[in-house]
């Protein structure tokens, strides 16, 4: 069961994870579908299996690589022609 918050502190010392779960507030409540940001900690404080968490940050984590890499790997936007340049700041 996940009770938390929706808002993050201004400052972070810790990775967060924007978790997209179903959430209870109590252990009475049905729960509703949620996007929350959770510390690892918190993960782990949830019940949730060791197993399961190191399989979605794996799943996670390759996601962001190949995002990253075909990111960065792309050519780069051409520039702007001087004229529609010149048109833009007037």
């Amino acid at each position: 069961m996940l009770a938390y918050g929706r808002c993050m502190p201004a400052e972070q010392t810790q990775p967060s994870y924007l978790v997209l779960g179903h959430f209870k507030p109590s252990e009475q409540h049905p729960g509703f579908p949620d996007k929350r940001w959770l510390t690892l900690a918190e993960l782990k404080a949830s019940g949730l299996e060791m197993a399961t968490i190191k399989e979605k940050l794996t799943e996670f984590e390759a996601a962001i690589k190949v995002a990253r890499d075909a990111e960065l790997d792309a050519a780069p936007a051409p520039a702007p022609a001087p004229a529609a340049a010149a048109a833009e700041g007037a």
